[in-house]
């Protein structure tokens, strides 16, 4: 239900997690956008503030929340602002943690993300991820995401 990497990805790793068995976890995966100001020039404000996803109607949630505990994060010798997305749907969640940039007068977002479903909705239950599982896939896709560096 809840797609795993965006179809504007300009880089996708898609993390193998049949190793993980019959678990609740149905995919990983680390991402990179370039975002896009709507109708304006891209600034860095614009770039880190976490705009609503739709910004005529009030009420709406902004797109994702700033890291009270980490806001910032150096990936490649670059700061990128640290922030957090979720979402469920039809028994199905996403967890995403992004990191935002402006580079060369452009906005780049990177993304880790994990999709599953609630393992209470099938009988027997499906396993979850033990201590050890996540703590092999969170440091997996951290090295990937801590892997990635401006060209230019």
């Amino acid at each position: 239900m809840i797609p795993r990497v965006d179809p504007d990805a300009l880089v996708c790793a898609v993390y193998p997690v049949k190793q993980f068995g019959e678990t609740n976890l149905n995919a990983a995966a680390f991402q990179v956008r370039e975002i896009f100001a709507s109708g304006e020039q891209m600034t860095a404000d614009i770039c880190a503030t976490p705009y609503p996803r739709d910004h005529g109607s009030p009420g709406q949630y902004p797109d994702f929340l700033i890291s009270a505990k980490n806001p910032v994060e150096v990936i490649g010798g670059v700061q990128f602002i640290h922030g957090a997305r979720d979402g469920v749907a039809t028994g199905s969640s996403i967890d995403t943690e992004l990191y935002r940039a402006f580079h060369n007068q452009r906005c780049f977002e990177l993304s880790v993300s994990q999709t599953g479903t609630n393992p209470n909705l099938s009988d027997p239950a499906t396993k979850t991820l033990t201590l050890a599982q996540q703590k092999t896939l969170v440091l997996t896709l951290s090295h990937i995401l801590h892997s990635f560096r401006f060209t230019r």
